[in-house]
């Protein structure tokens, strides 16, 4: 029985390799030579369905069956469970130790295989059924021999199974596939290996393949100078390892022999221990007792941990894993440049697309020639010199020199071999270029409308630029496929060939060139000019014989507006799907172009008054938090203007204090700026924009000129009422702007020793105050609302969390921090919100909830709560009240933008 952690949930979705030797498989005996853990037997599975119609007729009525033949009985149940988990053939087993009566009668057996579709079966027992004549080969659909390299043994059952299929008439006889790995992995010479290459393709009537991802690399990779470095393991002897050693020893003795845990436990607690020793202790003896001492740190870190933990419905435990959302990103951060260095196991070797690097270091050297290629071809900085390092240990060193100069030999071979098969060889490449007119040889193809021709020397370049011009996406190979077929013409090879256009093509079938010609080259040329025709007929190619690009398409659709409501090629969803989306270009209103405020001038204050329409609801308010009325705002936020703009009408806004309905007002005075005052409002516009909404790309600068789309300024007001009526006059509150901006350096201020030990709490400075902690998240600061100061609770108090006794531990033994001040009252923050659009109700639950606290809400309530303790935060210049207007303005201004518009 599979148990559900050897599942192989990675193999559902085939690998780019996988599909390659599947479309070989189905086409042609084949020999699949690949490592260990690199996925022959799922191969072997994707070619059982591919014959699943032929396997699964009714055996009674004629139908076909597969066996899938093993070299040993221990391999017959694994390959059975494996086949039956990923495809929903029955599968029947058969090897000499299990159903012995079945092929006591010929009844017996032939009920047998009506049940089952696929056979698992040991060799010497298949040779059996057919020298005995239980079995007809012509009923055979397909044979799969596991490690087929052992057909190269004179007398074993493969090589006489193959020599009794070879009897049989070729239309009866089956398609053949080997899987292998031994013919890259062992250390057969290089002279040899080639020989045994085509001796096991002789006896198997198969060709060898493997990835042409090998191949790729060795062909068109970057060629990285390689060293290798001969290092000794640390010997624990010296300094205090011994005694390091020594101790990590007998602990892992007594946790192995130790009874003492309860029984009850479903799993034993003894192994994550176990494990942490075994682990710390090789690293000790591999790099030494510096980086056996940062491992122990991890490990004591997550053993601490089974303290609190429940076993009883734990199956496993897991420890020291990067889970996928980490590791994903780790490599997004890698490949933009963010990260430099990456530490990774040999699972990056294969599968995962990482940036060109310059340095590659293997710590352990290559076992085999897969292993060698795809580790070598990661270091493929071209323009930079790339250098590939292999560690190894000094007692090493010579066979790895010698296992290095075999890949190379291994590595000519098979690009040898390659070229041989589906690519012209150098010859035939100079052969044509040296040819005094190739193009007389085949005429070209004429449009007679337009006079446009494509030649045989330049059909090639003009099916590549329409395969670039397909849609694609970063999955996606826009690479046609091209394979040579060698004919027999009175004794000389000649070549025919077939190319395949990319999957998402509309032509779909094979276009083939059926007149063989002399060369291999010439072979490829002539089937991209009928690629050229064929394209051209079906209209991928205009009468220029230039590409259609699927754009186009779409775009003229959307022009006709012919059937919007069905999908159409180049239209990446379904027209008026949440997924369809169309790129416009963005526009600014002319009314905000060159309004930038000049020095010595006159400019216009335009003021974003705000009016309670409705306070916030209880699902969006679940901690019950206070909110004044905007009316009673001392400051509010407005921007410069040096002309006047059209009148907006007021909108809606949602905010975390409630519904508002936002106007915006002209002052009843202009105001007019000095160069002092106008730079500095600047730069507090600037730094409103990058540090509060945190808006600004990485490399991008600030410019503020007459150039700029949107030329206003913001600016924070003071409001005082009028004396002559009831509406209010407006100033700009310059201190508050000076105060900002001699406060713009780096946050959180992380405070000394001295100052810490004076710091004394006062309340006053933390009401409406935004403040961020200053001892972690130092390179992205997480900003705070004060919502509510604590005057019952101290760093003495009990901590929430039952581990720690009271907020003073807690930050003692996580973070190594005294706290000085024992009668500061706590604060209780919340987040700051980072929600841009408000011009939409904030969304509710999805389930309706009850607007009238229940009994335990206090409870509920307290468990949201986040405390913080002052003399561990920094304030920041911007008040809560302001920041939330803050984070109101790109709204406000999208709004603005648009109603200037009309």
């Amino acid at each position: 029985m599979i148990t559900e952690k050897d599942v192989e949930v990675n193999c559902f979705t085939p690998r780019d390799y996988q599909v390659e030797l599947l479309d070989k498989a189905c086409k042609r005996n084949v020999i699949v030579q690949l490592g260990t853990g690199a996925g022959k037997t799922f191969i072997a599975v994707l070619l059982l369905k591919e014959y699943g119609l032929q396997i699964m007729s009714p055996f009674e009525s004629g139908g076909k069956r597969a066996f899938f033949v093993v070299d040993k009985v221990a391999l017959v149940d694994q390959q059975a469970e494996h086949i039956q988990c990923h495809t929903t053939l029955n599968v029947g087993k058969m090897h000499g130790n299990l159903n012995s009566s079945v092929w006591d009668k010929q009844s017996g057996f032939d009920e047998f295989m009506s049940v089952h579709n696929v056979v698992v079966i040991t060799a010497q027992v298949f040779l059996d059924l057919i020298d005995h004549a239980y079995f007809n080969i012509a009923r055979l659909a397909l044979v799969i021999f596991d490690e087929c390299h052992h057909a190269l043994g004179v007398k074993h059952p493969y090589r006489v199974i193959m020599d009794r299929i070879m009897r049989v008439p070729e239309q009866d006889r089956p398609r053949i596939l080997g899987l292998t790995a031994s013919l890259i992995n062992d250390k057969t010479p290089p002279r040899q290996l080639e020989a045994k290459l085509s001796k096991l393709e002789c006896v198997l009537n198969s060709a060898i393949e493997t990835a042409s991802d090998l191949v790729a690399i060795s062909k068109y990779g970057a060629k990285p100078t390689e060293f290798v470095v001969a290092s000794s393991d640390y010997d624990p002897s010296n300094a205090c390892g011994g005694e390091i050693l020594q101790l990590l020893e007998e602990y892992r003795k007594f946790c192995t022999s130790t009874q003492e845990f309860d029984p009850d436990f479903d799993i034993d607690p003894r192994k994550p221990i176990q494990e942490a020793l075994n682990r710390t202790l090789a690293v000790l003896r591999q790099v030494g007792p510096w980086a056996a001492w940062k491992v122990s740190q991890m490990w004591e870190k997550e053993l601490h941990k089974l303290t609190k933990q429940t076993f009883l419905q734990q199956k496993t435990v897991d420890f020291l894993i990067m889970g996928e959302t980490c590791m994903t990103t780790v490599m997004r951060r890698f490949r933009q440049g963010e990260l430099n260095l990456l530490v990774a196991t040999s699972v990056l070797e294969e599968g995962v697309d990482v940036r060109h690097c310059n340095l590659v270091i293997k710590f352990d050297r290559p076992i085999d020639y897969r292993s060698y290629i795809q580790s070598k071809g990661r270091a493929r900085k071209r323009d930079g010199g790339a250098k590939y390092f292999i560690l190894v240990d000094e007692a090493d060193s010579g066979k790895c020199s010698e296992d290095l100069r075999d890949f190379v030999q291994i590595e000519k071979m098979l690009l040898r071999r390659c070229r041989n098969v589906h690519n012209p060889g150098i010859e035939s490449e100079n052969e044509l270029r040296f040819s005094e007119n190739v193009d007389a040889l085949v005429p070209p193809y004429v449009v007679p409308s337009t006079g446009a021709q494509v030649s045989l020397s330049s059909a090639i370049a003009l099916v590549n630029r329409y395969c670039a011009k397909l849609p694609s996406d970063i999955f996606t190979r826009l690479v046609p496929q091209n394979r040579l077929i060698a004919v027999n013409n009175y004794g000389k090879t000649w070549y025919k060939a077939e190319l395949l256009l990319p999957i998402n093509s509309p032509i779909k079938r094979p276009i083939t060139l059926e007149t063989p010609v002399e060369s291999k080259k010439l072979a490829q040329m002539a089937v991209a000019l009928e690629a050229c025709r064929v394209l051209h007929q079906n209209g991928e190619l205009n009468d220029h014989l230039l590409p259609v690009g699927r754009e186009s398409i779409a775009e003229l659709l959307n022009q006709l507006d012919e059937d919007p409501d069905e999908w159409a090629p180049g239209l990446s969803a379904k027209v008026g799907s949440a997924r369809r989306k169309q790129l416009y270009d963005k526009r600014v209103a002319t009314a905000l172009h060159e309004a930038l405020p000049v020095k010595g001038e006159p400019c216009y204050i335009y003021v974003m008054e705000l009016e309670l329409l409705k306070e916030p609801s209880p699902e969006s308010n679940p901690k019950r938090r206070r909110f004044a009325n905007p009316l009673d705002y001392e400051y509010l936020f407005g921007f410069l203007s040096s002309k006047i703009l059209p009148k907006i009408p007021p909108f809606a806004a949602y905010l975390r204090q409630g519904d508002m309905r936002v106007h915006l007002v002209r002052a009843s005075t202009q105001v007019t700026l000095n160069s002092q005052n106008l730079t500095m409002i600047k730069h507090f516009h600037h730094y409103i924009f990058k540090n509060v909404l945190q808006l600004c790309k990485a490399n991008l600068d600030f410019h503020m000129d007459a150039s700029t789309p949107i030329n206003t300024l913001i600016v924070p007001l003071h409001r005082t009422a009028s004396n002559t009526n009831d509406k209010f006059e407006y100033s700009i509150n310059m201190k508050y702007v000076q105060e900002v901006v001699q406060m713009m350096g780096d946050t959180p201020r992380v405070p000394d020793e001295v100052e810490r030990k004076n710091f004394k709490f006062r309340a006053e400075d933390y009401r409406d105050a935004v403040v961020m902690p200053w001892y972690r998240n130092l390179e992205q600061p997480v900003f705070y609302y004060v919502a509510e100061i604590l005057e019952n609770l101290t760093p003495s108090s009990p901590f929430p969390d039952e581990e720690y006794s009271s907020f003073n531990e807690y930050f003692i033994k996580k973070y190594n921090l005294e706290i000085y001040d024992q009668t500061q009252h706590l604060l209780d923050v919340d987040f700051t919100s980072n929600r841009l659009n408000l011009l939409l109700p904030r969304a509710g639950g999805g389930r309706r909830k009850s607007a009238t606290p229940k009994a335990d809400d206090s409870t509920a309530l307290s468990r949201q709560r986040q405390i913080y303790v002052p003399e561990l935060m920094d304030r920041h210049p911007i008040s809560a009240t302001l920041w939330n207007l803050i984070s109101a303005l790109p709204s406000f201004f999208y709004r603005f933008v648009y109603d200037a518009f009309k």
